[in-house]
């Protein structure tokens, strides 16, 4: 062969490769040109780096079909996908790693590189009561223990934690023995589906208002009933033969009295200038009202007066071991305080003796009670006896069951104590009388005197007490929610005192006569009240957001928190009726669309057709909101404390809202506005510089 052939050996040489994996390369021995005989179809070739294709010859070229649909692969070379499968030759990431382990005491995350991270929260767990110690523990999740007794958990020193619940202590003027059980709701009645199997005569469940009254803290003892006895008015107690009455037994003088009929419970208490409690009085002692539920009042209602916990002897005197925990007796009252103690202090309300009431017994009677003060029905031949016994166990010893006996019944299971009307009694925690305002603390700084009238500073404010509410609207109520609206959620506040009325023109003039305010807008043509002859009365406008936050430091206030505004213009979750989420109210004054009957607005023309602001409270007291704010819905739009940002899902406590922003929050709707910008829940915002004819404030001051 020629060596200047193409071949330019024999075998074919370098000179024949065609860099072709897929042929074989030989040289021809006659013609001495380079042959390329394609290999076998199916062979490998190059890698083209694709998961998802084939790299094999076919007709003497590399080809990369597409592997089989749903094949395995890697997409992006993170641990966050799962499941990255093969279509059409590309590789496609699967689902996103689910990272969450079911701790809530864990933020849950995926990094790429790493995969699943879960980093410990030590916040998640804050459950919003201030009378628990909330730890988040990361192998069984969030624990929940009550605060120790006695810890403070108010604005004032008039409340305290008591099995992990904030209550009212025993204030000034209490009889000895006694605790107050302050005027409100609760929830009376057994609740089947959180207890389970309701008896007919306990059913239904149903909302009661009581006055103010005071309860003995404990059941009436030997020696109590023995001075009434010695006093030559009660007859002796006791069944004769009976060995487990109390009565004349030695070393008993401490336990409860027992063996007594109605009449003599009632002769008793009448004696000690006391009376038999109600039923519903009875009830609500033990298992506490909606103020001292966190939450919805009618399922937060405590099945026992230490709370859900099953009953037992750490507990109560009950049949757990054996009559009388074992003893087979009763024990000293008191014997299982504080951890089977009622929200208010009350022991022994479940355990130890039954306990006379004042009511005939009615199997019947919840199905049509009075909502307020009941007092059970005029006349039956049983009277009723609640609380359950030392002889008894399991749902005998809720708060919900009901007893009856005929009046001269005896037990060695029955006792009794009293209770007592509540006067007026300034620094008892209850408004009455000509009393202005009466928290139960005098010490001074929280908007009551020791004369029980308003403190200087706090005139023309109304009291927002410490509690829960539903802030954001209810999509379920309101189909119009905004976005910035959303989600609704449960917010825990502080008490505090808020204007009764927007600021007036008069009022911040009094301010600039200081030299603490600088002058407001003077433009009558636009509306401004400032400086006007006759607006001295209507809420100042045309101020911004510095100029508000002055005038309510110089009254020494502050402007209120939008989560304090909302809560003041609709009410808390103990003003409301049902599920406090579901019964928040769309306007101030309820749910009836507004009107210039209820504020002022837009009707034909701006501010109710006179095209002009009104004077303050015009509209009072139509419109006012659960507390008693005025013009809480029109008449301007009031600045609030925040800068603007979205609604956080999940409970929060005393929000303030983010620490800065481009915009501060207004509320309340204006005299130029009408529908849906008059509702409690709807959010506006401006410029911190902005004055605006429709654009005021009021302030708020701590307790």
């Amino acid at each position: 062969i020629d060596a200047s052939s193409p071949c330019g050996s024999p075998d074919g040489g370098p000179l024949c490769d065609d860099g072709n994996v897929c042929t074989a390369d030989s040289c021809d021995s006659e013609t001495g040109a380079c042959v390329h005989t394609p290999t076998s179809d199916g062979e490998d070739c190059e890698d083209d780096d694709n998961a998802c294709t084939l790299d094999v010859c076919q007709g003497g070229a590399c080809t990369h079909p597409a592997v089989a649909a749903g094949a395995p692969c890697d997409a992006d070379g993170s641990e966050c996908t799962v499941g990255d499968a093969c279509a059409d030759g590309l590789c496609l990431p699967g689902a996103t790693t689910d990272c969450d382990d079911g701790n809530v005491c864990t933020d849950d995350a995926c990094a790429p590189a790493l995969g699943c991270t879960h980093t410990t929260n030590t916040t998640a767990c804050d459950d919003g009561n201030v009378c628990t110690e909330d730890v988040c523990d990361l192998a069984i999740g969030c624990t929940h223990t009550a605060a120790a007794a006695g810890s403070a958990c108010g604005d004032d020193d008039s409340l305290w934690c008591q099995q992990g619940v904030c209550v009212f202590k025993q204030p000034p003027g209490a009889p000895e023995g006694m605790a107050l059980i302050p005027a409100g709701d609760f929830w009376m009645g057994c609740n089947a589906a959180l207890e389970g199997a309701c008896s007919l005569t306990n059913k239904p469940q149903h909302q009661v208002t009581l006055s103010a009254y005071y309860m003995d803290l404990d059941e009436v003892t030997v020696d109590d009933y023995a001075a009434c006895v010695s006093a030559g008015v009660c007859p002796t107690a006791g069944l004769s033969g009976a060995a487990q009455c109390s009565w004349g037994k030695e070393g008993f003088g401490n336990h409860p009295i027992n063996c007594v009929d109605w009449g003599e419970a009632s002769t008793y208490c009448a004696w000690a200038n006391k009376r038999l409690p109600t039923e519903a009085e009875w009830e609500k002692a033990a298992r506490g009202g909606c103020a001292t539920v966190a939450g919805d009042c009618k399922t937060g209602m405590r099945t026992h007066p230490w709370g859900e916990a099953a009953a037992s002897c750490s507990y109560a005197v009950m049949n757990d071991g054996g009559w009388g925990c074992g003893t087979l007796d009763t024990l000293a009252v008191g014997s299982k305080s504080p951890a089977g103690d009622s929200p208010y202090g009350a022991r022994d309300m479940a355990g130890n003796v039954h306990e006379w009431v004042a009511d005939w017994f009615s199997g019947s009677f919840y199905k049509n009670t009075p909502a307020e003060n009941p007092t059970g029905p005029s006349g039956g031949d049983k009277r009723v006896f609640r609380g359950g016994s030392w002889a008894v166990t399991g749902n005998s010893l809720r708060s919900s069951a009901r007893f009856s006996g005929a009046p001269d019944y005896r037990s060695h299971a029955l006792g009794f104590r009293c209770a007592a009307d509540a006067p007026v009694v300034c620094g008892d925690g209850v408004l009455g009388g000509d009393e202005e305002c009466d928290d139960g603390n005098l010490s001074g700084g929280d908007g009551c005197s020791a004369s029980c009238a308003l403190e200087p500073g706090y005139e023309a404010m109304v009291h927002v007490p410490k509690g829960t509410f539903w802030m954001g609207c209810n999509a379920a109520n309101n189909p119009q929610c905004k976005d910035n609206e959303l989600p609704p959620h449960e917010v825990m506040l502080s008490a505090f005192y808020i204007d009764s009325h927007e600021v007036t023109a008069g009022e911040y003039a009094a301010c600039v006569g200081a030299g603490a305010c600088t002058s407001a807008g003077l433009n009558y043509a636009s509306s401004c009240t400032y400086g006007h002859p006759a607006k001295a009365a209507h809420p100042v406008n045309c101020v911004d957001h510095d100029q508000s936050v002055a005038y309510c430091a110089w009254a020494g206030k502050r402007l209120p928190t939008e989560a304090e505004w909302e809560k003041a213009a609709r009410g808390g979750c103990e003003t409301v009726d049902g599920v406090c989420k579901d019964a928040m109210r769309t306007f101030p004054w309820g749910e009836e669309g507004p009107s210039c009957d209820r504020a002022v607005m837009i009707s034909t023309l701006w501010g109710c057709g006179t095209n002009s602001t009104w004077p303050v409270g015009s509209k009072s007291p139509a419109g006012d909101s659960p507390y008693g704010v005025k013009d809480a819905a029109g008449s301007v739009w009031e600045w609030v404390a925040d800068w603007v940002a979205p609604y956080q899902a999940g409970p929060q406590t005393n929000p303030t809202g983010p620490t800065v922003g481009s915009k501060r929050g207004a509320r309340g709707g204006s005299w130029g506005n009408s529908g849906g910008g008059l509702t409690t829940t709807y959010r506006e915002y401006f410029p911190p510089t902005s004055r605006l004819k429709t654009l005021g404030f009021r302030c708020v001051r701590d307790p």
